[in-house]
């Protein structure tokens, strides 16, 4: 009698640990497959760090802190974004193209020396590979891959009463992570975070008729975007 009550014991044991693990896998499984294409939409907020990389500057009158007037400036920016995942049990792996339009500038107005420098950023791109991890409806993801935009700094002398704009097209890499939300098969929505660094670009300001030194312009970019998706 008692090897038999030990036996059965054992058995109820073994049973409900595999029917607790059980439990467990099927939370931790992902309520979706996010395998497949999709397309969406995005709104969010950006602001750059722009710096002068070269060590001296040929003054306007005696303007010569070129690094201090990029400094950093916000902005808006909408876009749209397509892309394809595979997913294999927790782990999801992809590609994403994003393109948006960006209000991003910044202003330095030198009244004692009439020198008024303005940054524009009027748009940025961006082609990542894209790796997460599904639980339930939701997908843990980062981001790596290469970025474009364009970063325009126009220069007015009013005591001369000459403007020079140079706008250049600017590439680099980008890193990033969010998270995203299937609220159905089909509709998702994320909010994403992407750190863009775009290296150094040389501005030719005496081809534009501003006495400045060459300049070498850094520039860094941060985006926060809330995005939607339609998964088909």
């Amino acid at each position: 009698m008692k090897k038999y009550l030990l036996t059965t014991a054992a058995l109820a044991l073994l049973s409900n640990t595999a029917f607790a693990a059980d439990l467990m896998g099927e939370a931790d499984r992902p309520a979706i497959d996010w395998t497949g294409a999709y397309v969406g939409l995005d709104l969010g907020g950006a602001w750059h760090d722009g710096r002068s990389e070269t060590l001296t500057n040929v003054a306007i009158h005696s303007f010569d802190d070129f690094d201090d007037v990029l400094g950093g400036g916000g902005g808006l920016l909408a876009g749209i974004h397509a892309g394809y995942d595979v997913q294999y049990g927790n782990l999801v792996m992809g590609g994403v193209v994003e393109a948006a339009l960006a209000n991003i500038d910044e202003t330095f107005d030198d009244g004692a020396n009439d020198v008024l420098v303005e940054s524009q950023i009027d748009y940025v791109a961006a082609a990542k590979v894209r790796f997460g991890y599904a639980v339930d409806r939701m997908l843990f993801y980062g981001t790596v891959g290469g970025a474009m935009t364009n970063y325009e700094i126009v220069v007015t002398d009013r005591i001369d009463d000459r403007t020079g704009a140079i706008d250049q097209t600017l590439y680099g890499y980008v890193l990033g992570g969010g998270a995203e939300y299937a609220m159905t098969e089909n509709v998702s929505v994320r909010l994403g975070y992407s750190f863009h660094d775009f290296g150094s670009q040389r501005y030719d300001f005496n081809d534009v008729n501003i006495d400045f030194e060459d300049e070498d312009v850094g520039l860094t970019l941060q985006t926060f975007k809330l995005g939607i998706s339609y998964r088909f």
